[in-house]
C-alpha cells in the first residue's frame, strides 16, 4: 500500500503545482474574466494615474526625453479617459474619480525623489504599467462582453502598445547614460 501512496502523493502535487497559476489567474480580474464594471474601475485609475504622473514628471524630470514622453501620457491618457468615460456610459458602469492606494503610493514615492533619480524610477513605473495595461487590454479587447468598452480596449491597445516602446527605449538610454 506504502509503494501506491508515494506516487499518488507525487502526482497530486504535481498536478498541484501546476495548476496554481491557473487558480491564482482565475481568483484576480483578467482580461478574460474582467467584468464590464471592472474593466472601467481598473482602466479609469490607469488613466487618472498616468495623467496625474505625467504632470509631475513634466516639471520634476530632468531629461527632455522623459518630459516629452510625459507630455504625452498627459495627453494620450486624457483622450483614452474621454473615449472611457463615453463607453463606461452607455454601458451603464461607473466611472471613480479617485486613483486607488497603490497608485497613490507610487506618486508619494515618485513626488519623493528628484533628478536623474526620478526619470529613472519614473519610467521604470512607466514600463511595468504599460506592460501590465497591454496585457489587461489585449485580452479585453477580445473577451470583454460589452461592445462599446471592447472598442474602448481595442482602440486603446495600440497607444499603449507604443508607449511600452518607447518606455523601453528612453529606459534603456537612461540606463547606458548620456
Amino acid at each position: 500500500m506504502k509503494s501506491i501512496k508515494a506516487p499518488l502523493y507525487g502526482l497530486a502535487m504535481v498536478v498541484m503545482l501546476l495548476g496554481a497559476p491557473a487558480f491564482a489567474r482565475a481568483q484576480s480580474p483578467t482580461a478574460t474574466n474582467m467584468s464590464p464594471e471592472q474593466f472601467t474601475k481598473q482602466t479609469a485609475i490607469t488613466n487618472m494615474a498616468e495623467v496625474q504622473l505625467g504632470l509631475m514628471a513634466e516639471t520634476k524630470a530632468s531629461s527632455p526625453q522623459v518630459k516629452a514622453f510625459a507630455q504625452r501620457m498627459v495627453r494620450d491618457h486624457e483622450a483614452m479617459q474621454s473615449s472611457l468615460q463615453d463607453a463606461a456610459r452607455l454601458a451603464g458602469t461607473t466611472m471613480p474619480d479617485t486613483i486607488d492606494p497603490k497608485q497613490m503610493a507610487l506618486k508619494n514615492e515618485l513626488a519623493a525623489k528628484s533628478g536623474s533619480s526620478f526619470d529613472k524610477a519614473y519610467i521604470d513605473a512607466m514600463v511595468k504599467g504599460h506592460r501590465q495595461a497591454m496585457q489587461m487590454l489585449q485580452g479585453a479587447s477580445q473577451d470583454l462582453s460589452n461592445n462599446a468598452l471592447k472598442k474602448v480596449a481595442a482602440s486603446a491597445l495600440p497607444i499603449v502598445q507604443s508607449h511600452l516602446k518607447e518606455a523601453e527605449q528612453i529606459a534603456q538610454r537612461l540606463r547606458s547614460g548620456p
